[in-house]
């Protein structure tokens, strides 16, 4: 598994795998700036875990919230919506 401090990206910086996102080196797993650069296309791409993991970074719901009783296109849409979220931050 490759870590975030130097994940394996193309020319302009940016993951192209769902397996450059994924880390063990951070506490939860991912960086804001790792989760802003996510390519939109690579999200059909991620397993259930994966969205959660992100959605979670981005910090847009409450704690409690219970992500792994939604359906995956509620997990996707707010998979996007992590991604807007962390941009803004950065």
């Amino acid at each position: 598994m490759p870590s975030l401090s130097s994940p394996p990206r193309n020319a302009g910086g940016i993951a192209t795998s769902v397996a450059d996102i994924r880390s063990d080196d951070y506490e939860d797993g991912l960086d804001r700036g790792t989760v802003a650069e996510l390519p939109s296309k690579l999200v059909g791409r991620m397993d259930r875990h994966e969205l959660i993991r992100i959605i979670r970074c981005g910090d847009i719901l409450a704690s409690d919230v219970k992500l792994e009783y939604l359906d995956r296109g509620t997990l996707e849409r707010l998979t996007h919506l992590a991604r807007l979220s962390c941009k803004n931050r950065n």
